[in-house]
């Protein structure tokens, strides 16, 4: 929310500029509140980031979308509409985490089980990510590339490490 940004009320914004209204974060959106203006386009779920004075040590992220307010065919104002979305940061930050930790011990299992091919998933996940990027393609696409290429020979931890007795071949 707006309040949770600069602590004040609905009416004590009444008539403010947004840089007036939150200070803080207008750094990060003056260039985007020059381009509403210019383009009459709005912008749609950008993101900004910064301190609030309600919680000064904890870095608070916000949903922001602004656009033009036309009242008969003239523009009286930018609208800006705010959503504090700081704990969804942390939850995704703290599933990227567990992810990659997930990632990390079956690709260690694998080179564990299979010490020869020590360091193979790493270069692979490195040439994935190459190639990903040159195709262009989103980062969240490139990093599921990068974690599907980490653990890839997964499956080598199920094959048994010495031949059954039935495939081993007699020399009689």
């Amino acid at each position: 929310m707006l309040a949770a940004v600069n602590d004040g009320t609905p009416e004590d914004r009444l008539g403010k500029t947004i840089e007036e209204v939150i200070p803080d974060i207008w750094p990060q959106l003056k260039e985007i509140h020059r381009r509403v203006i210019d383009t009459n386009m709005p912008m749609l779920n950008g993101e900004a980031s910064g301190a609030t004075a309600a919680d000064p040590g904890r870095t608070h992220y916000w949903l922001i979308n602004l656009y033009r307010v036309p009242v008969a065919g003239e523009v009286i104002g930018i609208s800006i509409v705010v959503v504090d979305i700081t704990d969804r940061k942390a939850l995704e930050a703290s599933q990227a985490s567990l992810t990659r930790a997930v990632d990390d011990a079956f690709a260690h299992a694998v080179e564990m089980r299979d010490p020869y091919t020590d360091g193979h998933q790493e270069r692979v996940a490195g040439l994935a990510i190459e190639l990903a990027i040159d195709l262009g393609l989103q980062a969240d696409e490139v990093k599921a590339i990068e974690l599907a290429a980490r653990i890839h020979g997964v499956g080598k931890i199920v094959v048994p490490a010495e031949p059954c007795p039935s495939q081993t071949v007699s020399a009689t």
